[in-house]
């Protein structure tokens, strides 16, 4: 299974599982995530955040950005 994320320090993290003591408010949702990906049933990948589809489910988007969401999606309008 695959996982994408944009950001980077929070992929170091959980590749290396290597937590830092400001990290200690993470849920355990986030510990268990780390788990996968250590035992290698998660593949976690970097895509840059302007390529980020989940994006528009999950943000306010400027018209740009919306309009490049829609083409990434093969949608238009």
């Amino acid at each position: 299974m695959s996982a994408f994320n944009d950001n980077q320090a929070c992929i170091a993290s959980l590749m290396n599982q290597q937590f830092k003591p400001s990290t200690r408010h993470v849920g355990v949702k986030y510990f268990w995530l780390g788990e996968l990906v250590w035992d290698r049933n998660v593949d976690i990948s970097y895509v840059r955040t302007d390529t980020m589809i989940a994006d528009g489910l999950t943000k306010g988007l400027e018209r740009a950005k919306h309009q490049n969401l829609l083409n990434l999606l093969s949608l238009s309008m």
